[in-house]
């Protein structure tokens, strides 16, 4: 998740960057043309863009999203039904009886996947320090205005004198203000600023004493134009600019263009606000305006507060305010250089996700759907095992397509490769839960997982004793408004279920989309020459444990014997349909892989649970009858253990 974040942002920062440096580069000529207020909303515009890090796609994805989300929100979670090693309600589309695709793969594909959660890229390691640099940005920002703000507000005082309170009042009353601003002394302002969002606070230069700059006062007519200056500020909530690009700045805090942008539009901001005062001024009142500037830059103390509008900017910024104020010739409107630079904006982040978007194509070919939107059709069968039957790979990402509502969508897909199977899920919209089984982002309710079974009579027997009933592409069954759908892959006498679940407002929606995944599903095959440089070495064994500790395990093996199969005997449970039967001198022991993992049921039979060594070793201690257990072996040592389901 942060990774993506940071893409995203990286994406956008770069496009705006060659914006930005075009702004910087023309500003000169911008200055002398345009009216300041221009190419304040300029930066205003570029700034909002850099907080948005997505582009018009990405907005169109997200806005589906949360639309599915909104109808989804009353739905409840959905009772669980059981599967065979106690995974969690699943569906299934494929055609009943109907054998997969058999893909022949190197034996690295087919041995059991390392965690990829556990693993630390060089990508991740950047976004969160990418992450850390957006907290300690903001953290110190927004400490520092909340710590200048404390200190006003008890060393302060509210300000009461009767000339300073009829001048606020005839500004407010000149600038149509509603909006009430307190005036607050405080001695240890630099110079009068505006502070607060909710409730503005105007900082003036007065002492305990009640003189006010009490080493040169400035006079009435230059206090007049300080409050109004200040007073302008908070009508044109100049104050939440400074917010936007403080944000911004601590989002793209590795970009030195950004914190430019922040300089300038500082500066823009004082400009337009200058024009703002002036405006319908006589040339002798401009001019005492400029020599109130002036005042206020030797007169001006320590530096303002973080997030404020100061009056005092410095000599160079007052010098470039003063050709501003005292220029005759009269600027031009902006409007079209400013909608000019907002679709140029718009464009350079359309490039630049066009050639991200190329990129991944490049790295996996799509390929194409049928009337249903169906992928891994003949075409891809043929790519997939090869004409002349020699060993291939699937691609790594292919576009599904799905029709909803009469109307086809398209959504990128990447492979999903797991010890016995693959399949396609859209990309970044589904997380892995745990061992087979996905859940949408967008919708903890929809999920998708995956359960083998020995044979198709003991996978229907167990669907139908959940209530499952069938259907021309699987089964099915409706429980609390939740639809459920599984589909039955046999394939060399084993049956792969495939589930899915979604609530039942949602069938134009994820009930259109998970058939498609679903038919994605492919069952992997190992090829001889696999077999031969270690793939045989990982299995599944089944049985009871006779002993845990010290780092290994010692496993009583045991056989699922069904009807169907040759060992079953006439003493069997022929109602069960099945039998555990004990495989005599069997008893096994194995070593434990560092990152061996453990999955217990709810209640013997309920939801799968992850737990750790320690609690494992307590779980068999506390339990009074033998469990049955499925144990992953890989290159040997034991991986895994899951309890295994009794019906």
């Amino acid at each position: 998740m942060v990774t993506d974040l940071f893409l995203s942002v990286l994406e956008t920062s770069l496009s705006v960057s060659l914006i930005i440096a075009l702004m910087l580069l023309l500003s000169p000529f911008f200055d002398r043309r345009y009216a300041a207020k221009w190419s304040y909303l300029i930066w205003i515009f570029l700034a909002v863009r850099l907080l948005i890090p997505f582009d018009v796609e990405d907005g169109r994805a997200a806005m589906k999203a949360l639309s599915k989300w909104g109808e989804q929100a009353a739905m409840q979670p959905a009772p669980r039904s059981i599967i065979e090693d106690g995974q969690d309600d699943q569906e299934i589309l494929p055609e009943p009886g109907t054998p997969r695709i058999v893909v022949k793969i190197p034996a690295r594909i087919t041995m059991p996947l390392t965690e990829e959660k556990s693993r630390v890229t060089p990508l991740a390691v950047i976004a969160y320090v990418w992450a850390a640099g957006c907290t300690v940005c903001l953290a110190v920002n927004i400490g520092s205005y909340l710590h200048y703000k404390r200190r006003v507000l008890r060393c302060g005082t509210v300000l009461k004198d009767s000339a300073v309170l009829e001048q606020l009042f005839q500004i407010r009353r000149e600038l149509k203000m509603r909006r009430h601003v307190k005036v607050v002394a405080f001695s240890e302002a630099g110079s009068p600023l505006l502070i607060g969002y909710l409730h503005p606070i105007l900082i003036v230069n007065y002492d305990a004493s009640g003189d006010l700059y009490h080493s040169e006062p400035f006079s009435e007519r230059e206090l007049y134009f300080i409050l109004e200056h200040e007073l302008v500020h908070c009508k044109r909530g100049d104050l939440y600019a400074k917010l936007l690009f403080m944000t911004v700045c601590a989002l793209h805090w590795f970009n030195p263009l950004v914190w430019l942008m922040q300089k300038n539009a500082a500066v823009t901001m004082e400009l337009s606000c200058d024009e703002n005062v002036i405006k319908g001024m006589p040339p002798e009142q401009k001019k005492a305006y400029t020599e109130t500037l002036l005042s206020t830059l030797h007169k001006g103390g320590a530096r303002g507060a973080m997030l404020s509008t100061g009056f005092l900017e410095g000599k160079k910024v007052m010098k470039k305010r003063f050709q501003n104020i005292l220029r005759r010739r009269k600027k031009k409107n902006g409007f079209y250089l400013l909608a000019g630079i907002a679709i140029l904006t718009l464009g350079m982040g359309t490039l630049v996700g066009c050639s991200v978007i190329g990129e991944k194509t490049e790295a996996g070919e799509t390929t194409p759907t049928d009337a249903n939107g169906a992928q891994k059709t003949d075409d891809l069968r043929s790519d997939i095992n090869g004409a002349d039957g020699a060993e291939n790979s699937t691609a790594d990402t292919i576009t599904l397509t799905f029709m909803k509502e009469g109307m086809a969508e398209e959504k990128q897909a990447e492979l999903v490769a797991e010890p016995e199977y693959m399949l396609y899920l859209p990309v970044g919209e589904w997380q892995k839960m745990e061992t087979n089984m996905w859940q949408a982002v967008a919708n903890a309710d929809v999920r998708l997982w995956v359960s083998d079974f020995p044979n198709r009579q003991q996978a229907e027997l167990l669907l139908t004793n959940n209530g499952y009933l069938p259907k021309d592409d699987g089964m099915e069954k409706e429980e609390d408004g939740m639809a459920y759908r599984v589909r039955l892959y046999e394939i060399e006498g084993r049956v792969f279920c495939v589930f899915y679940r979604y609530p039942e407002e949602a069938e134009e929606g994820w009930g259109r989309e998970l058939p498609v995944i679903a038919d994605t599903f492919m069952v992997v095959v190992p090829d001889e020459q696999s077999l031969e440089n270690g793939a045989a070495g990982n299995e599944q064994i089944l049985g009871y444990i006779s002993r845990f500790g010290d780092g290994s395990v010692m496993i009583d093996r045991q056989n699922w014997v069904t009807a169907e199969d040759p060992d079953w005997k006439p003493e069997y449970d022929a109602d069960a349909g099945f039998e555990i039967v004990d495989i005599e001198g069997e008893d096994v022991t194995y070593p434990l892989a560092d990152d061996c993992r453990y999955y217990i049921l709810e209640n013997h039979q309920g939801e799968r649970i992850e737990i750790d060594e320690a609690a494992f070793a307590d779980y068999l201690r506390e339990t009074d009858f033998p469990m049955f257990w499925a144990i992953d072996v890989s290159e040997g040592q034991v991986v895994s253990f899951a309890e295994w389901y009794r019906p």
